[in-house]
């Protein structure tokens, strides 16, 4: 062993990775620790050196980061294990001999360079039949005994509390590191969570761990965040060792060693964000080359890692330490990025497919692709705005039905406003119109969709056009435009003088909901409805299941009303479309409270809730609207009064006017909810929800739907009546006495009148009548 070499570094969080190395060297002639430049192969290799060494077996480390060619091996060989210098044909015969002479290990460090290492190590190895070769290196060096083992990244933590991060293998190493410069990191506050994203944009690359630990003395782990793209952050002070003086450093020796193909591949591969499939790789490659080959080769060096997907398929992603060394090489990154956003775009693009904007593979590739789009949408290309505003356009649909409401907004507005492309423009406030009525509800889009429509008219563009009188016409119906059913009927003569079949369907679906009587338009619906599920489309069938919910509960025909929401929210659901699903629970919880499931409606509006908190003001003020049957029967007449007189001030300030059928059914359900609370308590409410904020009274709905769902999944009785008094109340709306009460429920009629007492004070009844009423109303007699 050389003393000299082998600084006395523990290789912390190595341990399991040791003890297998132990194990497998036990067994082989030949081991190889193969990795990217940082990743602690030396480390791992010292630390083995140290363990194997012993008098009757010496362990030989030689490092080999100066050496070039298999020929020049021997010498730095012949040095460490002592054999004179000699001329180089007789110094290979002089190593033969010595390493023959008894069993050794030979740790050759640093061999990616080495032209022909295996040949040298062939013949070490057949000269010598006791010797043993661990080898580093960031590709196998593939001589005939080699098992390659790859020297994995250092564990992260679980989670950001400090026990998950200084339990971790890369937490300690940053602490440790930190403490020996005399800096100890308190893991308080928000300190833990700093340091857990730290670590993860760090990779769990030792070496950029302690490069960042030795910054500890003047920079905290918030400010690490701040300025990992720089040069001084993951440099060490001077006096080290040229090639680990900086992480950048050290990563630019191995994309230097790659050919000029796979240099290109990687700096495409960098423009783009998050997990990757070969498709991606495929795409963005600049040449026709064998794409797959050098997509290997880069997993290989470890500058790609390659992981199963939550559908078994393998997946990619460029570490970001790497993509930061190699956005510092790039000259033509930009270019890179352009080529990612256009094809993106042309993935997700669903327009001149359907009214509907997306298609089922557009939603797969969006949700694999969801961090990819995001950062070219908010830092588009240099070189390629209209990429990065074509980008936006296309995934505009995916943004609104995944719930990522603001930031559709915002990317759409930019391209509306940006773009030269007439048609790009045109579709951009589409995407703009709907992301805010979807925010806001009432009239919010309709500025946006008018000037879509002009242009489209402008341009003769028959699909655009006809797109924008069918969103033109949806916003007028919110807001009571008499002429809201002309806009639609025009999109539909186009969609079929145009042959547009799917678009026909879906604006006969609009069509048959668009009317006045309630009535009428659930059974226009129910007749289209089997035309709808045979075209197989899933988020058309959602759409019309959750009108024909709507319309069903104004006619009074809350179950059907139920079904059919209940069925809308399963497909929303397994589309993974959160935003759609929450709209439909709202009506779902409506009809289950009407019909007394406690259960299902504080379940469906707890969820619901909770969407609408992040939605924006449009889904809240639906499930406002829609409350107040659950509220009831959850015995919050209060909160009830609160949550209508809020509603109100919503459809005020949004400009939504409510159909005759929609106005009815409000009464309705606010009546219901007046009965379980005395007038002046109703007033009070009213007065403070007029001018409540709407997300404040959502919150306040979402609690105690979260907290009836809660009890209802514990066993416990629903609020706020016990189960006894639930079976009295029964009784009581069946027209049973007292007497009679207790002789079903074998209690005295003292008893029952007692448990009769406690229910109508909970529901707020002064009379048995009421009581009887109100248990009829809750689906109880």
């Amino acid at each position: 062993m050389q003393a000299d070499v082998l600084t006395v570094t523990p290789a912390i969080g190595r341990d399991q990775l040791l003890a297998d190395l132990t194990s497998l060297m036990s067994r082989e002639r030949g081991v190889t620790l193969t990795g990217p430049g940082g990743i602690g192969k030396t480390t791992v290799a010292m630390a083995l050196t140290r363990t194997a060494d012993r008098p009757d077996r010496p362990a030989v480390f030689v490092d080999l980061s100066g050496v070039d060619r298999a020929a020049a091996m021997s010498a730095p060989v012949a040095a460490a294990i002592d054999v004179a210098e000699t001329a180089e044909s007789d110094l290979d015969l002089a190593l033969d001999d010595r390493l023959a002479s008894g069993a050794a290990l030979l740790v050759l460090d640093n061999l990616e360079q080495v032209v022909d290492a295996r040949r040298w190590i062939d013949a070490r190895l057949t000269a010598s039949p006791s010797l043993q070769v661990l080898a580093t290196s960031r590709v196998p060096v593939r001589y005939a005994l080699e098992h390659e083992r790859a020297v994995p990244p250092l564990g992260l933590p679980a989670d950001p509390s400090a026990g998950a991060v200084a339990s971790s293998a890369a937490g300690a190493l940053f602490l440790a590191r930190s403490r020996a410069i005399g800096r100890e990191h308190r893991l308080d506050g928000s300190a833990s969570a700093d340091v857990f994203r730290l670590l993860e944009r760090l990779d769990g690359i030792p070496l950029a761990i302690e490069l960042a630990a030795g910054r500890s003395r003047v920079l905290s782990p918030a400010a690490m965040l701040d300025r990992l793209d720089s040069v001084e952050l993951l440099s060490r002070p001077g006096g080290a060792d040229d090639r680990h003086a900086s992480l950048g450093a050290v990563l630019s020796w191995s994309i230097d060693l790659l050919t000029p193909q796979q240099r290109t591949l990687l700096e495409a591969l960098v423009a783009w964000t998050g997990p990757f499939d070969p498709e991606v790789a495929e795409a963005l490659a600049p040449s026709d080359g064998d794409v797959l080959s050098d997509l290997d080769a880069l997993i290989e060096t470890g500058l790609v890692s390659a992981f199963d997907g939550p559908d078994r398929e393998i997946r990619f992603r460029v570490l970001e330490t790497v993509r930061a060394t190699v956005r510092g090489r790039v000259k033509n990154a930009e270019s890179h990025r352009a080529v990612a956003a256009s094809w993106l775009a042309e993935q997700l693009d669903g327009w001149g497919a359907s009214l509907l904007a997306a298609t089922d593979a557009g939603t797969a590739r969006f949700d694999q692709s969801r961090l990819a789009i995001d950062d070219l949408t908010a830092r588009p290309p240099a070189t390629d705005l209209e990429a990065a505003y074509r980008l936006s356009v296309a995934a505009g649909p995916y943004w609104v039905r995944a719930g990522v409401l603001r930031d559709a907004e915002s990317r759409l507005a930019a391209a509306a406003d940006g773009s030269a492309v007439v048609p790009t423009r045109i579709r951009a406030l589409l995407g703009l119109a709907l992301a805010r009525i979807s925010i806001h509800g009432g009239d919010a889009g309709i500025l946006e969709t008018d000037e879509a429509l002009a242009l489209s008219r402008s341009i003769a563009d028959d699909g655009l056009t006809m797109q924008a009188l069918l969103r033109r016409g949806m916003e007028g119906l919110n807001v009571g435009d008499p002429v809201a059913v002309q806009w639609v009927d025009e999109s539909l003569a186009i969609a079929q003088r145009t042959g547009r079949r799917r678009d026909a369907l879906i604006i006969r679906a609009r069509l048959a909901d668009l009317g006045q009587d309630p009535a009428d338009a659930a059974a226009k619906l129910t007749r289209l409805l089997p035309e709808i599920r045979a075209d197989g489309d899933s988020r058309l069938l959602g759409s019309v299941l959750n009108d024909l919910a709507a319309n069903e509960a104004m006619t009074g025909k809350d179950r059907q009303s139920l079904a059919h929401a209940l069925e809308a929210v399963a497909i929303s659901e397994n589309m993974g479309r959160p935003v759609d699903s929450a709209w439909t629970r709202t009506f779902a919880a409506a009809a289950a409270g009407r019909l007394g499931l406690v259960g299902e409606a504080a379940s469906n509006l707890s969820i619901s809730a909770e969407v609408a908190l992040t939605a924006g003001p449009g889904l809240q003020g639906l499930v406002l609207g829609e409350c107040l049957p659950a509220l009831a029967l959850l015995g919050q007449g209060r909160l009830a009064a609160r949550a209508h007189a809020a509603y109100l001030a919503h459809l005020t300030t949004s400009g939504t006017v409510l159909t005759p059928g929609e106005a009815a059914l409000l009464e309705r359900d606010a009546d219901l909810a007046r009965k379980i609370t005395n007038a002046v308590a109703w007033r009070q409410e009213s007065e403070a929800g007029q001018t409540a904020r709407l997300e404040a009274v959502v919150e306040q709905v979402a609690a105690v739907a979260r907290a009836a769902t809660t009890s209802a999944a514990d066993g416990d009785a629903p609020v706020p009546l016990t189960r006894r008094e639930l079976q009295v109340l029964g009784l009581v709306g069946r027209g049973l006495s007292d007497a009679a009460i207790g002789q079903e429920l074998g209690m005295s009629p003292k008893t029952a009148s007692v448990h009769v007492a406690n229910a109508k004070a909970k529901l707020g009844v002064d009379t048995r009548i009421e009581a009887a009423l109100r248990a009829r109303e809750l689906g109880l007699a």
